[in-house]
């Protein structure tokens, strides 16, 4: 499916509208922030199916310009334990196997992220992701491997400065952005095969709007 970019609005045909409106956070470098208020998986092998606890939630950066999605360690190894994946110390991966990858596939788990504007409460919208939108491939010469590889797309965060949703996130994820207003939406895509395009335009801020918006 190609992507989707509209500049001056957004098509309202390409995700499953809700009532989340964030506003952004202070860093002009890190504005698009939003709360993660848990993490979790339909089918684990490890017999919990919660990634990120209630409560442990976190704040992460939607970015781009980042492929993979940072987490904190705690929660890498949660997922390591859930999907089986081993840490790859050379390459700092999620390397896969064919045998693992197989197994994966067959078993076909998705992943949900509940986001919100707030650590806890407040109006939330749930994300998910099936296992395709984290059966990647990485080929050299990134991150110094000999030969390609299909690798999960999560990486160990250092510190919270780190924590990222990047592109993996986006397959699934339409974002909608209100600069002037300074707020954003985030949704899950809509995936109805030939649903008709729904610009709607985002209005320009004057004078005499309170700037508090409505547009998303």
């Amino acid at each position: 499916v190609l992507a989707s970019l509209t500049l001056g609005g957004y098509d309202a045909s390409r995700f499953v509208s809700n009532n989340l409106t964030i506003t952004f956070a202070p860093n002009n470098e890190r504005d698009l922030v939003v709360a993660i208020q848990s993490i979790t998986t339909d089918k684990s092998s490890s017999g919990s199916n919660t990634l990120l606890p209630s409560s442990a939630p976190i704040f992460a950066y939607i970015d781009s310009t980042v492929p993979q999605i940072w987490l904190p360690r705690s929660v890498c190894q949660a997922f390591e334990a859930a999907f089986g994946l081993i840490y790859d110390n050379a390459t700092d991966l999620y390397l896969v196997n064919n045998t693992l990858h197989q197994s994966l596939v067959t078993r076909n788990a998705s992943v949900k992220f509940t986001l919100g504007a707030s650590l806890n409460g407040g109006q939330t919208v749930d994300i998910t992701l099936p296992y395709a939108a984290f059966d990647l491939q990485a080929s050299p010469p990134y991150r110094g491997l000999a030969n390609s590889t299909a690798y999960f797309p999560l990486r160990r965060a250092a510190n919270d400065t780190q924590y990222t949703l990047g592109r993996t996130f986006l397959q699934e994820a339409y974002l909608a952005v209100d600069w002037e207003r300074a707020n954003f939406n985030v949704s899950q895509c809509n995936w109805v095969d030939g649903v008709q395009q729904h610009l709607i335009a985002i209005p320009a801020f004057n004078s005499t709007t309170n700037g508090t918006g409505g547009a998303l």
